[in-house]
């Protein structure tokens, strides 16, 4: 059996994906001054979506379950009990979601059943998603989901120390989503460096492989711009409720 049924149906018990838009928009009323039942404060939720993103964390786990029960070699549903080593931007414990104690991954396939739903969320789609990932502290009952979506590739950028220019390769974007609807804006990359030279001094011996290459990350940004799709935000918003249901197709596959 995969280890990660066990655990998500542990935190959809525990209520660790519920909402938290009320704790936010009490706060933000304390900070701004306003009452609760200000036109401002109705206008600001709906603008930003809050509680379509918020509720998507709990339907997008129901689905990644029901996933996780037909994938028993962890093909595509799978935990990581060691970060110690890792590279990938997870939240900062003690700021955002307390300390964590299980990451969940899914993986999105590459099959498309566009005749049984909408292919939104295929990785060939409009959005070209790749994977999400539950970041999860249990005894605070708070948790993010990493949407992880395909990366603007060919972009170079000067490289003052070597008077060269470095070309990012690879990489990914996310898209993190809060319980309290709120989003931020990571990416993680993998540049090389691209003047033909480089690589011939790798070839001469006169470069080591890790001189070619470095990792990168970054936070914030335009999500319309990342993803290249005018009015990204509202269109994920519309559709992120129907994220678990495309999980749950995926175990008919």
């Amino acid at each position: 059996m995969n280890e990660a049924t066990v655990v998500l149906q542990e935190l959809l018990d525990a209520n660790c994906f519920r909402s938290r838009v009320d704790d936010h928009i009490k706060n933000r009323t304390e900070v701004w001054e306003l009452d609760i039942a200000d036109p401002k404060i109705e206008s600001w939720v709906a603008e930003a979506n809050l509680h379509k993103f918020a509720d998507s964390l709990k339907s997008t786990a129901v689905g990644l379950l029901e996933l996780a029960k037909t994938d028993e070699d962890s093909k595509l549903v799978f935990l990581i009990k060691d970060r110690a080593n890792l590279i990938y931007p997870f939240p900062s414990e003690g700021i955002e979601i307390g300390k964590m104690d299980q990451v969940i991954v899914g993986y999105n396939s590459d099959k498309d059943h566009s005749c049984e739903y909408p292919c939104v969320w295929g990785m060939n789609g409009s959005l070209k998603l790749q994977a999400i990932i539950f970041c999860c502290c249990t005894p605070w009952k708070m948790s993010t989901m990493d949407l992880i979506f395909d990366f603007r590739r060919g972009q170079k950028f000067p490289n003052k120390e070597y008077d060269d220019y470095e070309s990012f390769v690879t990489g990914f974007t996310t898209i993190r989503v809060q319980q309290t609807g709120e989003l931020r804006l990571l990416e993680g990359s993998l540049k090389v460096r691209s003047h033909p030279l480089t690589y011939l001094n790798y070839c001469l011996g006169k470069w080591e492989l890790e001189g070619l290459k470095s990792n990168a990350s970054s936070s914030g940004g335009s999500i319309e711009d990342h993803l290249h799709l005018p009015g990204a935000q509202d269109f994920i918003a519309k559709h992120l409720s129907s994220l678990g249901e495309h999980f749950k197709l995926l175990d008919k596959e």
